[in-house]
């Protein structure tokens, strides 16, 4: 009965009370147990802009990261996993709280645009990280546009690292991961390059049911670089750079029999087809922040590049799925960032912001099908087709924020704020979003907060046009439907509560609830043998759970772990509807329906133990599947 009752106390890396009491740069109360401190790159603005007030936050550093399965060589998906509701499908994708796309990244602070949403590879090295932090339930307003949740990374810089570092790690599945790291300082300048390489056979996910995937091979180069200048004090211009290439080779099974034929064509063998795809994401940002006792500003230009390419075996795919797909889609944007904050008096922390975003997105696919009778919809010649198709779409989403960080005395804080958001690209929409938090430190070892945010959430621009549809009527890649009204912006009511409690010195336990009640539920669909995904919506849905954490610290232990329970369902699809058959759509119609990326349980452990200058560590994972 022990190991049940401890897992049922256990969530959530490292939990952090909720923010009852923002700080001034470069102070910090050590009476005040329910404030989070961010540490690392020795950047305190993160406190002011960035506090995270009235919801839950979950912060993952280097003790945890370093002492994890393969330290640093890890993939930031496998750190992720170590905070309470997040899960990992088996091509790599990761999802928080049911949520399956609309994860809002931030680099030191700096909301970055996303990146192309079927991306196999990580957006980022894990060794460019000194702590990560996991923010969700009902975002306070400063966090706009993508609300499933907010992974905040913060970097190393020269200072932390103060010399070179060369790595060789290797073992199973063909794995090789070199890397190297390097930083400084020169007398205000202050600088952090790190870049490495990796291949193994476990590129993504494997269908066949053996321990060594056929024709799984990955290959990754990642590259970052930080340039920090200190202007004057309280003053620094900061330059970035983050670049990931990878390529991927796409599983195969054995045994399969060909649906089609081709003239002149052999029967290929199903576990030697050679199918690839060809990802990369770059980023390129400029930021200033200023930093007072009573205020704080930061304002930062980001540049993005994101695309992917699939590249079929021409033969296998046609005579296996009856379509074979050269297929390609980039996304370009450049956008804008502005936060600032002002305190006034002992009550009042004032914060206001705007966000302004450009992208262009292009696709392209090349498709080789053959023509089908159209009474009998067989295969009416044994000879291929091709097929060309392109789509090129700019979008713009923009943002605005006002909120008050207000401190009622009695341990009470109230975060009251709304935000304004638009979206125009092939839909045009905007709305009105009012956010509310309250957090109560009852007793210095124990804080609970509630909140509500009313979250707007645009489509992805991916999307796929009727007119891509209908080019395949006739033919062995025909929808069942030409049916297909673009994807909607998400609507929808998020309300989340929790506590924290120290129960004894250096042992704390957290429990934390959610509900959201989702109009136009967003989800994706795979494009054929391709994993290129594409956006699509349910009219309604609804994600719930409940998290439990637990984190004890003592001497030279540290112990930390996370249950979670979750749903999530959705119901009657409402765009996109080309991309599934009619028996489905009729179906979901009428059902609720668990989404393909719903978990119902997710855990995550570990143990550390430091003697001598020796850390002896245990680190577990569990998914229910």
């Amino acid at each position: 009965m022990r190991p049940t009752v401890l897992l049922l106390f256990a969530a959530g890396i490292l939990p952090q009370r909720a923010v009852a009491e923002s700080t001034t740069p470069g102070t910090q109360d050590a009476d005040a147990p329910d404030r989070v401190v961010v540490t690392g790159g020795s950047d305190t603005r993160v406190q002011v802009i960035n506090p995270g007030t009235g919801t839950r936050i979950y912060q993952l550093g280097p003790e945890i990261i370093d002492n994890q399965e393969r330290g640093q060589d890890a993939g930031l998906d496998e750190v992720l996993l170590h905070a309470p509701g997040v899960s990992r499908e088996s091509n790599g994708q990761y999802h928080l709280r049911g949520e399956d796309y609309g994860l809002q990244y931030r680099l030191n602070g700096i909301q970055l645009p996303e990146g192309i949403a079927s991306s196999l590879g990580q957006l980022f090295d894990t060794r460019l990280i000194q702590d990560l932090t996991v923010i969700a339930g009902a975002l306070p307003a400063q966090y706009g546009l993508r609300n499933a949740g907010v992974i905040d990374l913060q970097t190393k810089s020269g200072a932390d690292l103060g010399g070179q570092e060369v790595s060789l790690y290797g073992g199973s599945h063909g794995t090789l991961h070199p890397s190297y790291s390097g930083g400084g300082t020169q007398g205000d300048t202050d600088f952090f390059v790190t870049g490495s390489y990796l291949q193994n056979d476990l590129g993504t996910d494997n269908v066949a049911p053996t321990r060594e995937a056929i024709h799984d091979q990955t290959r990754q180069y990642q590259e970052f670089a930080l340039l920090t200048h200190t202007i004057t004090s309280g003053q620094k211009l900061s330059v970035i750079y983050s670049g990931v290439d990878g390529t991927f080779q796409i599983p195969n099974a054995t045994g399969l029999s060909p649906a089609f034929d081709q003239e002149g064509a052999s029967p290929p063998d199903s576990a030697k087809l050679d199918r690839n795809q060809h990802e990369q994401n770059y980023y390129g940002i400029v930021a200033y922040q200023l930093d007072t006792p009573s205020f704080s500003l930061l304002a930062a230009e980001v540049n993005s590049y994101g695309s992917t390419h699939y590249r079929p075996d021409h033969v296998g795919d046609l005579l296996f799925t009856g379509v074979a797909s050269d297929a390609q889609r980039s996304l370009l944007g450049t956008g804008g960032q502005l936060d600032a904050s002002y305190r006034w008096g002992d009550a009042h922390t004032f914060r206001a912001g705007l966000t302004l975003l450009s992208q262009q997105e292009r696709s392209s696919s090349r498709s080789t099908v053959f023509f089908t009778d159209p009474d009998t919809e067989e295969v009416a010649s044994d000879t291929p087709v091709q097929i060309d198709g392109g789509e090129s779409r700019r979008g713009y989403l923009y943002g605005a924020y006002l909120q008050d960080e207000w401190r009622l005395g009695r341990g009470l804080t109230l975060n009251a704020g709304g935000r304004y958001d638009g979206v125009s690209a092939y839909v045009r929409e905007h709305a009105f979003s009012p956010r509310l938090s309250l957090t109560w430190q009852a007793q210095p070892a124990l804080t609970i907060h509630a909140g509500y945010a009313r979250i707007f959430s645009p489509p992805l621009l991916e999307y796929i046009p009727r007119k891509d549809f209908a080019r395949f009527v006739g033919t062995t890649n025909a929808p069942d439907t030409l049916a297909d009204p673009p994807p909607r912006a998400e609507r929808s009511h998020s309300s989340d509560a929790g506590a924290s409690w120290e129960v004894l010195p250096g042992l704390t336990l957290g429990l934390d609830a959610y509900y959201k009640s989702v109009r136009n539920m967003q989800d994706e669909e795979q494009l054929g043998a391709s994993l290129i995904f594409t956006p699509f919506t349910y009219t309604r849905g609804y994600k719930e759970g409940i998290e439990w954490t637990v984190d004890y610290r003592r001497g030279d232990w540290l112990f930390f772990g996370n249950v979670a329970l979750a749903e999530t369902k959705g119901r009657d699809i409402n765009s996109a509807q080309g991309l599934f058959d009619d028996d489905e759509l009729r179906y979901v119609a009428r059902h609720e329906i668990h989404t393909d990326y719903d978990q119902l349980a997710t855990v995550s452990a570990g143990a550390v133990y430091r003697w001598k200058g020796l850390a002896l560590h245990s680190d577990s994972l569990f998914g229910s599947g």
